[in-house]
């Protein structure tokens, strides 16, 4: 590091490893960064899951002084509630959007303060294990690239315990003309 350069941090980082969601290659010549929204998401009980929790920072290294580095999120968060639901415990969640939002390798570019779009997503499904979930109405949190509000049908499908699936499909926009949005660094619920 010479002074002067720019120094980045991203939160979690992972090498080798498409599948799992975090950064998992980083050019620092061109301030590129390969991001993985995951396409199976296992929640904290309060929050997304770690391995979902995007977030870059980035500071400018001078020789014999203190860094401070401020991180921004990458990705956009979601809490779903589920209520009204007859059945025997939730196994998994199936999450269709009307485009794709998560996938292997996508890609984030980051280029002074500013996070530019996540291109090349490869899926508009999301699994969602919820075992570290005990109370559904209080929610259930899951990351998505952020896409800005949907326009199309988003379906929901619940796998209870006995392997019987319920499904819910919401048009977006609604009959009111509200739709969800999802935009960095906000969460959605």
């Amino acid at each position: 590091i010479a002074d002067g350069d720019t120094v980045y941090a991203v939160s979690p980082y992972n090498t080798g490893s498409w599948a799992l969601g975090g950064f998992t290659g980083i050019s620092a010549a061109n301030d590129d960064f390969y991001v993985t929204i995951p396409v199976e998401q296992t929640p904290l009980a309060n929050s997304v899951a770690e391995i979902a929790h995007l977030m870059i920072g980035q500071a400018t290294y001078e020789e014999g002084s203190t860094m401070t580095m401020t991180f921004n999120h990458v990705a956009a968060y979601a809490k779903m509630n589920i209520t009204n639901f007859g059945g025997n415990g939730v196994k998994e969640i199936a999450v269709t959007f009307p485009t794709n939002v998560a996938g292997q390798g996508a890609w984030c570019y980051y280029a002074g303060e500013k996070v530019g779009t996540i291109a090349n997503l490869k899926s508009n499904t999301i699994t969602i294990n919820p075992e570290n979930v005990s109370n559904f109405a209080n929610g259930v949190w899951f990351t998505v690239a952020p896409v800005g509000a949907l326009e199309g049908a988003m379906k929901v499908v619940i796998t209870d315990e006995d392997d019987k699936t319920y499904t819910k499909t919401i048009t977006l926009p609604n009959a009111k003309g509200n739709t969800i949005e999802f935009n960095k660094g906000q969460v959605s619920e």
